[in-house]
């Protein structure tokens, strides 16, 4: 049993290297836009001349942005549940990446003007709120205990928002 739970340990280990490793560069060239810029942004804090990172950074950056606003263009076009939630996670993401660049100046010279979403964002927060309140009513209409139980998480949610 010990030797499982070392060897359990042993292959965790391997892919948190593995995994903590990964370029800004290799990100990208998975698609992985967002970890890519947000990679970036951290090693040009800690190496602000890193020529790969300034690359990854030049190209990543434009396209997790639009990759984002795409998302938020189909959700608008599509009718899925929590539409609004949804939004209101990409904004938050990319004004994540507008402070994380902001904070870092190698960076700042890298991306001149990037995009804050804060206004979208105060937009879309209230129609989450009520989509989350609204589907928790309904679990609420439902008279059992689970569906309460998920109700208040639904609750809690709006609260947030």
């Amino acid at each position: 049993m010990k030797r499982l739970k070392n060897y359990v340990l042993l292959v965790f280990i391997s892919a948190f290297v593995v995994i903590a490793c990964t370029s800004s560069k290799s990100l990208y060239e998975q698609g992985n836009y967002y970890e890519s810029v947000m990679r970036s942004v951290e090693k040009l804090r800690k190496s602000p001349n890193n020529k790969n990172s300034r690359e990854a950074l030049a190209v990543a950056y434009p396209s997790a942005v639009n990759g984002f606003l795409d998302q938020i263009e189909n959700n608008k076009n599509s009718n899925i549940d929590f539409r609004y939630t949804k939004e209101v996670a990409i904004y938050n993401r990319l004004n994540g990446m507008y402070e994380h660049i902001q904070r870092s100046p190698a960076s700042k010279e890298v991306i001149k003007n990037p995009r804050k979403y804060y206004k979208a964002l105060d937009i879309v927060k209230p129609k989450a709120a009520e989509e989350q309140y609204s589907a928790g009513l309904y679990l609420l209409d439902q008279g059992n205990r689970e569906s309460a139980k998920q109700a208040y998480t639904y609750f809690l949610k709006a609260d947030k928002f």
